[in-house]
């Protein structure tokens, strides 16, 4: 998917949070390892994609910002919406 779009022009990657009640309960430390480790090789394959990392966000490390286990809410989407365009603009 990353080979097919970054021949199509700019590329932007979104990495987007999950609950912290779901972190808790399927992000084992070994998990979070092997997604870094699959995240930099894909971030050095598309060395030129601009990369937005919401799920390092500390304003949505918080169960209240999700209606689930997965999908943020109203507030939630705020907050990332605010931080994505900011990201954006930086670059």
């Amino acid at each position: 998917m990353m080979n097919h779009a970054k021949n199509r022009g700019r590329l932007v990657v979104v990495v987007l949070p999950v609950s912290p009640a779901y972190a808790k309960e399927f992000l084992t430390p070994a998990v979070e390892r092997e997604f870094e480790i699959a995240l930099a090789e894909v971030q050095r394959r598309a060395s030129r994609a601009h990369w937005i990392r919401l799920d390092q966000l500390d304003e949505l490390n918080s169960n209240e910002n999700f209606w689930d286990l997965v999908h943020i809410n109203v507030y939630g989407q705020k907050i990332a919406t605010e931080a994505f365009l900011d990201q954006l603009k930086k670059n």
